[in-house]
């Protein structure tokens, strides 16, 4: 193989897109929002345990149900451990106002397809009328007749179409009940309409995930997401479900065995500072990388988000990396390994 995946890998950021996020700032600041990133920044950067500024990526869910079954999703195998649920545009209007005034970029995305939301337009279009970026992932295994039109109008700024690989036979390996041809399809009929209304967004960006099984179509897939006219080509290492039992067992099974694991990144979370991730359900995960409803921080349908912001389980979560042994109530986070851990929260 040509390609260096080792090195290309290491020069991908799993957590965050930067230039996404950077163009996001440039496109819709204000001196409101500016001032408040910089109160969270200051915050994240001294490990304050409280935060008086607001998150300025908010996470939103619209619907935690999907039409494909990827094995290593809890929402293909049924480990979810949260009713599913879509999110009508009335409770996102209700949650989101919270954070119009801060907020630079919706990601409208988790745990589902979102464009099996009927509402879904109208929330990416709600984002736009008040200065908010959106994006969104989606496996675009989809046969709504019209949705390219709408996704195109609604104005999405960013879609992630999630294609692990440059044929039916390794495609439905992983992504198990989707349609590798319908995709390819969609991909095309979906840049063909954006260009013929000449629309700059949405940027489109097929998101490999390189794993055992489809690392030897890397090249191909590269060379059919030039010819089809993507955006951008992004590999990124296979992930695991948070928490899972066998892990051991699904890593022999999926990764590729030249790859390095990825270690804990030096940092304090940054989930706990810049981002809030809601459910369709209304509860606040302390991150997208947490399905279980059982961990929520809180529920917005239920509770004013100043009263969760700050709570016991926020504070315990950012005390985890402070310098000093913290004390605190027992979260999720206590066990994660995503971030390298500094405090110790007991029990």
């Amino acid at each position: 193989m040509g390609l260096n995946l080792t090195a290309l890998l290491a020069r991908v950021p799993q957590y965050t897109r930067n230039a996404r996020h950077f163009r996001s700032m440039l496109q819709h600041s204000t001196l409101k929002k500016l001032f408040n990133l910089i109160r969270v920044e200051y915050a994240m950067a001294t490990r304050h345990e409280y935060v008086s500024g607001k998150p300025y990526v908010i996470i939103v869910d619209p619907i935690n149900k999907c039409n494909l079954r990827c094995p290593l999703c809890p929402s293909g195998t049924g480990d979810l451990n949260r009713d599913r649920t879509v999110m009508s545009y009335q409770q996102f209007t209700e949650i989101i106002r919270p954070f119009i005034k801060y907020a630079y970029e919706i990601s409208f995305h988790n745990w589902g397809e979102s464009l099996l939301n009927p509402e879904v337009f109208k929330m990416i279009s709600f984002a736009a009328q008040h200065n908010i970026a959106s994006n969104m992932s989606s496996n675009l295994s989809i046969t709504q007749a019209g949705i390219m039109g709408e996704i195109v109008g609604s104005g999405l700024e960013y879609l992630v179409v999630s294609l692990d690989a440059a044929s039916p036979e390794v495609y439905r390996q992983y992504r198990r009940g989707g349609n590798f041809d319908l995709v390819i399809s969609n991909l095309r009929s979906l840049i063909a309409t954006r260009n013929a209304r000449g629309s700059k967004t949405p940027r489109i960006e097929w998101q490999f995930i390189v794993m055992k099984h489809n690392m030897h179509e890397v090249e191909q897939a590269q060379t059919l997401a030039r010819e089809i006219g993507v955006d951008t080509f992004r590999l990124i290492p296979v992930g695991f479900p948070f928490g899972v039992k066998n892990l051991n067992d699904l890593r022999r099974e999926w990764a590729p065995d030249s790859l390095p694991m990825s270690e804990p990144i030096d940092s304090t979370c940054f989930y706990l500072y810049r981002s809030v991730t809601i459910n369709p359900d209304g509860g606040v995960s302390p991150c997208c990388m947490v399905p279980d409803a059982k961990y929520d921080f809180g529920n917005l349908l239920s509770d004013d988000f100043e009263n969760i912001w700050n709570n016991d389980f926020y504070r315990s979560a950012r005390r985890l990396f402070l310098s000093k042994t913290g004390t605190g109530c027992k979260i999720v986070c206590n066990s994660c390994t995503k971030f390298r851990k500094m405090g110790d929260v007991s029990s």
